[in-house]
């Protein structure tokens, strides 16, 4: 059994029986077929057993959707992604406030509408037919008529649509699905713009999340502000021509980290953020450099481009911790782990595994030695001018629970870089 999601080509009007055209599955193994106008909506809502003689679906989404309009993307298009709740005045307002009351008059040729099945609902009888609020912000300000896109959110693939996101599982669900829903979308539009001012507030994080992870320079995100008496009248949805009633769209700032070109590609939201923060922290760490002659002496090591030994400072190091330190910044560097997986048995060392670099009058207690090797070059960093979070990744230190602790440097492998002399 699977989710039949299907996009129809129709009239933004009310839709007849003999004006559905179907156009093409977007998550489904079944070709649905078409509907009459008194069958329910929610029949693509339901699940449906393949057929014989059906055709394999693209799985560009994982939930469901219907499709209103007249076009498909072709890559040029600004398109809106609204979350709603159960007030889909939220949409036209966002619609009313770029194509109408911002300076910019942006155009917007589709919209893209995410929420719960409750607020779906709720949107498209709010919104569509000749009567819907759609049409007449259309009618009454001369705007093209955008295509619009419906994306019922449910807790994962081949289950139940989300009647709320009131469970840690469900809020996770609505993540991925928001993040997939901006990246499906990116190679098949000019610009997207975010509307955050529906939903529950998880919803809206999520769209902002997405936008932060994935967001290219000219795509922004917006709230609508309305006043109170407004908000609360349900049978408001835009400002008429001459009407009196205030409407503010606020632009919301985000951080982009596209541009640290983490490939997205097909992983999975937890994995992409994961990836992205070590890019970022690998952005920020400071670059430690080891500077070795021919036969494997340090002659120098440097922090950020500053040489911390030797140091005409007065900055003391002991060159057997140096060695023990050298020791595990080479197994850290060689092993691209992410910086969060702590311990990890290819970079990290017991002291007993360490004990070939304690002096031999401590052998009997390498533990104790690695310990106070480990805080020496704390302080030696401390005294060098550094913040104790960047001492804490460039030194190395323990992890785990004693008496299990390894040692090792948490440092990004991609800062450490290990080198001979000449």
């Amino acid at each position: 059994m699977n989710w039949v999601s299907a996009e129809f080509k129709c009239p933004i009007s009310i839709p007849s029986a003999n004006r559905w055209d179907p156009a093409r599955v977007i998550d489904c193994s079944c070709v649905a077929s078409p509907p009459s106008a008194r069958q329910s909506w929610q029949r693509f809502l339901l699940p449906q057993a393949s057929s014989p003689g059906t055709r394999s679906a693209c799985t560009t989404y994982t939930f469901c959707a219907e499709y209103y309009g007249v076009s498909d993307l072709g890559g040029q298009e600004n398109v809106l992604v609204a979350v709603v709740g159960l007030t889909p005045a939220v949409v036209t307002e966002a619609l009313y406030g770029l194509s109408v009351l911002s300076t910019e008059r942006v155009p917007v040729h589709h919209v893209e509408i995410i929420g719960t099945l409750p607020a779906i609902e709720l949107s498209r009888h709010a919104l569509l037919g000749s009567r819907g609020a759609l049409s007449r912000l259309v009618r009454a300000y001369q705007l093209p008529t955008p295509t619009i896109r419906f994306h019922v959110l449910r807790k994962s693939p081949g289950r139940e649509p989300l009647m709320d996101l009131r469970t840690t599982e469900d809020n996770h669900a609505a993540w991925l699905q928001v993040f997939r829903i901006v990246r499906a979308l990116q190679p098949r539009s000019q610009m997207i713009l975010g509307s955050i001012a529906g939903g529950r507030k998880t919803l809206s994080h999520a769209l902002v999340l997405a936008f932060q992870l994935l967001g290219r320079r000219q795509d922004r995100l917006f709230h609508v502000l309305v006043r109170p008496e407004q908000t609360d009248n349900p049978h408001f949805f835009f400002p008429l021509p001459g009407d009196e009633v205030q409407i503010d769209l606020a632009e919301v700032p985000f951080l982009r980290t596209r541009e640290l070109n983490v490939p997205s590609g097909n992983l999975d939201l937890s994995t992409f953020l994961s990836a992205v923060q070590t890019r970022v922290d690998s952005e920020t760490e400071p670059q430690l450099v080891f500077r070795l002659s021919l036969d494997g002496r340090i002659e120098t090591v440097s922090i950020a481009g500053r040489t911390l030994w030797p140091n005409t400072l007065g900055i003391r190091l002991r060159q057997r911790d140096l060695y023990l330190w050298l020791h595990l910044a080479r197994l850290r560097s060689n092993h691209n782990v992410r910086a969060t997986d702590y311990p990890c048995a290819c970079c990290f060392r017991t002291p007993e595994q360490l004990s070939e670099l304690v002096p031999p009058t401590d052998r009997d207690f390498p533990q104790e030695y690695v310990r106070q090797a480990m805080s020496r070059i704390k302080s030696a960093l401390l005294e060098f001018g550094l913040p104790l979070e960047h001492a804490d990744n460039l030194r190395f230190r323990g992890a785990g629970q004693r008496p299990h602790t390894t040692y090792g440097v948490h440092l990004s492998p991609r800062c450490i870089t290990i080198t001979p002399a000449g």
